[in-house]
This record gives C-alpha cells, structure tokens and sequence, in this order.
C-alpha cells in the first residue's frame, strides 16, 4: 500500500492553530506599540513647546521678566490640542555663593526667578501632563 502526498487534517488543525493564536498576539502587540509611538510623539511636541517657552523668557532680559502665571494661546499638532501654562515667582534663593565668587556682584547672586512652565493635553480620554521648573537668573 502506498502512502498518500500531503498533510494529514490533524496537521492541518495544529497548524491552523498556531497561525490563529499568532495573529490574535499579534493583534493584541501591533495596537499598543502603535499607541505608544503616538504617545511619545505627543511628549515630544508638549518637551519642544516647553522648552521653547524657557527659551523665550530666558532671553527676554530679567530686567524684563514680570512675575506672575500667564497662559498662551492653545497650539494643535496631529489633531492634538496642547495647552501651554507658566509661571514666574521668586525663586525663595538667599544667595549663591558660587554666583557671587565668579561675579564679585552679590545682586547677581542673590537675583533669579522660578519658572514654571506646564504642558497639557488630552491623548485617548485621559489628561496628560509634562512640567518644567527652572530658574532664570542675570547672566
């Protein structure tokens, strides 16, 4: 008796069920890793607007920096609405010995504000948020 060419349904069962459970991971990782991009990139626009807002007050001159809590108009990126908050307040520093000793100045030293700078927006029905805190000083 000669023995048949081909797969035996046995076989043919066992592998369609590893091919289904592969797909159903598959399924279940390609989704979340996209979302995590998404996610990321997200962070990574709210870090830049951040940082630019440090950038712009830094650069404003400290004679020219006025405290207090201000909000920027909303920016969409991606369909994404970030909006930008900051804050200038007194930096709470009785005087940095360092400052003093390169600038011999101790108004220099003792002179920086605290800015606050919060980015936030709303990515799959949830709040998110990044924060900066730095200080600005005379240069």
């Amino acid at each position: 008796m000669r023995k048949r060419a081909g797969l035996s349904l046995a076989e043919v069962m066992v592998g369609l069920l590893l091919l289904s459970t592969f797909a159903v991971v598959l399924l279940g990782v390609v989704p979340s890793a996209v979302f995590g991009i998404r996610g990321e990139n997200h962070r990574l626009v709210a870090v830049t607007m951040a940082h630019r807002v440090v950038e712009q007050v830094s650069t404003l001159g400290f004679e020219r920096i006025c405290k207090g809590e201000y909000e920027l108009p909303a920016e969409t990126h991606q369909q994404i609405i970030y909006r930008l908050l900051y804050g200038i307040y007194d930096s709470g520093l009785k005087g940095d010995p360092q400052i003093y000793e390169m600038t011999k100045d101790w108004v220099s030293a003792t002179s920086s504000y605290r800015l606050d700078v919060e980015v936030q927006w709303v990515e799959r029905n949830r709040l998110r948020k990044h924060f900066i805190s730095t200080l600005v000083g005379r240069t």
